[in-house]
C-alpha cells in the first residue's frame, strides 16, 4: 500500500500512541476502553490523525474477525469518532507564489540544483498540473510522453495521465536529463519546505494547498468539466473533487456566472 511508512509507524509505536490499549488482549478490549483512549489522544493530535490512527486499529480487528475468524465483531466500530474536520479552502494568491520563490531564492528561469531549488521547481509544476508532492517526487524520465506525463502508481492505487500546460513542460526542460526528475526524498521536500514557507512569512500555507490552487485555476481559466477534471486528478468521487479541492471565492463564481450570459 502507498501508506504501508505510515501503517508501520502506528503500529510499531503503538505502545506510545495507546499505552492503555498496547498490552491488553484482543479478547478483553471493551468499548469504554476504546472511548478512553479517543478522549486523551484528542488531546494531543488533530482530528484527522486520530480518525486515521482509529480506522488503522480497527482494520486490524476487521481483519482477526473476517480472515482469522478470531472474534465475532469488531469492537471498535461500537466508538464514535469525532467528525472529520471542516475541509481547508486555503488559497494560493500570486502574490504568494512570488513570495515563496523570493524566499527559496530561486527565480523559475534556471535549471535547478539545490535541494531548495527542486522543492520550488516541484511548488510550481504542482500548480500547474494538481499532482501530489508525492507523485511528482517519484517522476521518471520514462514517465514523459508526448503532451502528458504518465503516472503508474498513485495514492488510489491505479495508474492516470496528467496532462501539460505550456508552462509545465517549460519546467520539466529546465531538468537535467536524468533517470529521476526531481532527485529528493519525501522527507528533505517537507523540512526544505517548511523551513522556507515560515522564512517568507507564509506559515499557513501548505505544500498540499498547491492541488487546490491547481485544480481551481483549472475550472476558473481552462474552464475544465468536471469528469475531466477529475480524469487530471485521480477522484473516483466527484464529491470530493467538488466540497474538498475545488475551492473558487465568490468573484470567481460571479465571473463564471457572466460569462454564462455573455
Amino acid at each position: 500500500m502507498r501508506s504501508a511508512r505510515t501503517i508501520l509507524f502506528k503500529i510499531k509505536n503503538l505502545d506510545r500512541i495507546a499505552p492503555n490499549l498496547a498490552d491488553k488482549s484482543i479478547y478483553d478490549f471493551k468499548p469504554a476502553d476504546i472511548a478512553e483512549w479517543r478522549n486523551q489522544r484528542k488531546k494531543e493530535v488533530k482530528v484527522a490523525t486520530l480518525r486515521n490512527e482509529h480506522g488503522i486499529y480497527s482494520a486490524v480487528f476487521t481483519y482477526a474477525m473476517k480472515e482469522l475468524f478470531l472474534l465475532e465483531s469488531n469492537v471498535w466500530q461500537s466508538v464514535t469518532m469525532p467528525s472529520k474536520s471542516k475541509p481547508r479552502n486555503q488559497r494560493i494568491t500570486p502574490e504568494d507564489q512570488e513570495q515563496l520563490l523570493q524566499a527559496f531564492g530561486w527565480d523559475g528561469t534556471k535549471s535547478p540544483e539545490k535541494t531548495r531549488d527542486y522543492v520550488a521547481w516541484s511548488f510550481l509544476f504542482a500548480m500547474e498540473t494538481a499532482m501530489r508532492q508525492s507523485e511528482i517526487l517519484a517522476m521518471r524520465r520514462a514517465d514523459l510522453k508526448d503532451g502528458f506525463v504518465h503516472l503508474p502508481f498513485t495514492k488510489n492505487g491505479e495508474s492516470r495521465n496528467v496532462p501539460l500546460s505550456k508552462e509545465a513542460k517549460r519546467l520539466l526542460a529546465l531538468l537535467p536529463g536524468k533517470d529521476a526528475l526531481v532527485p529528493i526524498d519525501k522527507s528533505k521536500c517537507c523540512a526544505t519546505w517548511t523551513r522556507v514557507k515560515n522564512k517568507a512569512d507564509l506559515p499557513h500555507i501548505n505544500f498540499h494547498d498547491s492541488r487546490h490552487e491547481a485544480i481551481t485555476r483549472m475550472v476558473k481559466d481552462k474552464g475544465l468539466p468536471v469528469e475531466v477534471l477529475a480524469k487530471i486528478t485521480g477522484h473516483k468521487t466527484i464529491g470530493m473533487l467538488v466540497n474538498t479541492y475545488y475551492n473558487p471565492d465568490a468573484q470567481d463564481l460571479v465571473d463564471m456566472f457572466n460569462k454564462t450570459e455573455s
